[in-house]
C-alpha cells in the first residue's frame, strides 16, 4: 500500500502544480492586462489634464471622460501638432481602457463594472479641480466650482 502511495504522488503532484498554475494564469494575465492599461492611461495623462484645463473634456456620472461640446470632438488634443489625434478618438482610447479596468475591477472585488465605475465618478467628482467640467445624471456640463455650491 505505502509503494502505491509513492507511485501516485508525482502524479497528484503534477495534477496539483497544473492546477495551480491554471489559477494563476488569468490572475497573471489580469495583472499583466492591468500594468498595460496603468501605463497608456500614465501616457495619456498630460494629454487628459490639458484638455480638462482647456475646458474641452470633463468627467461624467459614469466614470467616463466626455467631449463638453460636441465641436470639440473633431478638434487635435494639441491643436499645433497635425499628427495629433482628434479629441474624439483620444475620448474612444481612454474610455476604452477604463471600462476594461471596471471590468477587471469588478471581478476583483466580486463586484459589478458599473459599481465600480459609479465609485470611480464619485472619486474624481470629489477630487476635480475647481475649472474642471462635470457632467452630473442630470446630463448638463457645469464646472466643478459651481457643481459643489449646488449641493
Amino acid at each position: 500500500m505505502t509503494g502505491r502511495f509513492w507511485l501516485f504522488t508525482p502524479a497528484l503532484l503534477m495534477l496539483l502544480l497544473t492546477g495551480l498554475l491554471a489559477l494563476a494564469t488569468p490572475a497573471s494575465a489580469q495583472s499583466d492586462e492591468r500594468a498595460a492599461l496603468q501605463e497608456r492611461f500614465k501616457q495619456r495623462y498630460p494629454a487628459l489634464v490639458q484638455l480638462k484645463r482647456d475646458g474641452r473634456v470633463g468627467e461624467t456620472h459614469l466614470g467616463l471622460a466626455g467631449a463638453v461640446r460636441s465641436e470639440y470632438l473633431s478638434q487635435r488634443v494639441d491643436k499645433d501638432d497635425d499628427e495629433s489625434p482628434t479629441v474624439q478618438r483620444f475620448l474612444n482610447d481612454e474610455n476604452r481602457d477604463r471600462r476594461r479596468l471596471f471590468e477587471l475591477l469588478a471581478e476583483e472585488l466580486n463586484t459589478t463594472a458599473a459599481r465600480v465605475a459609479e465609485r470611480e465618478a464619485r472619486r474624481r467628482f470629489d477630487t476635480a479641480a475647481p475649472y474642471e467640467y462635470l457632467r452630473p445624471a442630470d446630463g448638463e456640463w457645469i464646472r466643478k466650482r459651481d457643481y459643489d455650491r449646488r449641493e
